[in-house]
């Protein structure tokens, strides 16, 4: 990463249970390095998302999500796919 500064996701939960205080975390030596998810799997799981929420809002589902947290990440990847198809359409002169 260089000379820049980074905060890990894991560093961001810590900080959140623990709770969080204004300012920069002590200086720490972390390692940026974790396992790296099955790229098999993130293709079957973004093919997944896209079937689901591609071209629309399932108010059901928002309806059902288990806290406002998975809601915002339902409509945060529908939104994804939804721009995805107006940059396409713009390219294509339809606006």
């Amino acid at each position: 990463m260089g000379r820049a500064w980074a905060v890990s996701g894991a560093s961001v939960r810590t900080r959140l249970k623990e709770g969080a205080r204004p300012g920069r975390p002590a200086a720490q030596t972390h390692s940026f390095t974790r396992s790296v998810p099955d790229v098999e799997d993130a293709h079957r799981l973004y093919d997944e998302a896209q079937a689901l929420l591609a071209g629309c809002y399932n108010a059901e589902l928002l309806d059902q999500a288990r806290d406002e947290d998975e809601q915002a990440f339902w409509i945060l990847v529908a939104d994804f796919f939804l721009q995805r198809a107006q940059k396409e359409l713009i390219a294509e002169g339809a606006y």
